[in-house]
């Protein structure tokens, strides 16, 4: 019997196949009550679950990079992707160092120890997810739950303009708030409100 026993690697493989399968019922099978998530925020394994619907709505998926077994913790480098990520071109991507410990073949608790190449990657979202959504501000008059609802759609048709078009909504963005000197005794403030510039 013990021979087909699945392995604590072959667990983590299997929780990690369901997370990113958006399987809930798959996930809570193969951790414990008092499960924790242990991040930036922790998080009970009820609270875990509720963030799946989170993760499903940007197309959240994970891949393990390398992993070591040691006693009863297996401890993992995964590059995390969103569809926010992939059509916006976001590089590099976010690789986390995970540690996942058991208890009775079940996961107990998952930790993040260490976030990869995370000033890069948060630079480079918050480029690109700055002009995009100006973009969205410019073209409609949507709150953010319908821009979360329907992500995918808005994401595609701003990565469909051409490229001259995305470079102009870059611009806009970096250059929101900042200030300029409109003569030697005081500075402006630019705002943007679609392509047209205001000066406050």
């Amino acid at each position: 019997m013990s021979s087909c026993q699945q392995s604590k690697w072959g667990k983590v493989g299997s929780f990690i196949d369901a997370t990113n399968s958006y399987d809930k019922d798959k996930i809570g099978s193969l951790l414990t009550d008092s499960f924790k998530y242990i991040g930036k925020n922790t998080l009970s394994k009820s609270d875990y679950l509720a963030r799946i619907d989170s993760l499903k709505s940007v197309e959240c998926f994970s891949t393990i990079i390398k992993s070591q077994e040691i006693d009863s913790i297996v401890r993992t480098e995964e590059q995390v992707c969103s569809i926010i990520d992939s059509l916006l071109e976001v590089k590099p991507k976010l690789n986390l160092m995970k540690s996942y410990r058991f208890s009775n073949d079940l996961v107990e608790s998952i930790t993040v120890d260490s976030t990869l190449n995370y000033d890069e990657y948060k630079n480079s979202l918050d480029e690109r997810l700055g002009a995009f959504n100006f973009y969205i501000k410019d073209q409609y008059d949507i709150d953010n739950n319908e821009l979360t609802k329907n992500i995918k759609k808005y994401l595609t048709e701003y990565v469909s303009l051409p490229a001259s078009d995305r470079r102009t909504y870059r611009t806009y963005a970096s250059l929101q708030g900042t200030y300029v000197s409109k003569n030697s005794t005081y500075y402006r403030k630019l705002t943007f409100r679609g392509k047209k510039l205001l000066q406050l």
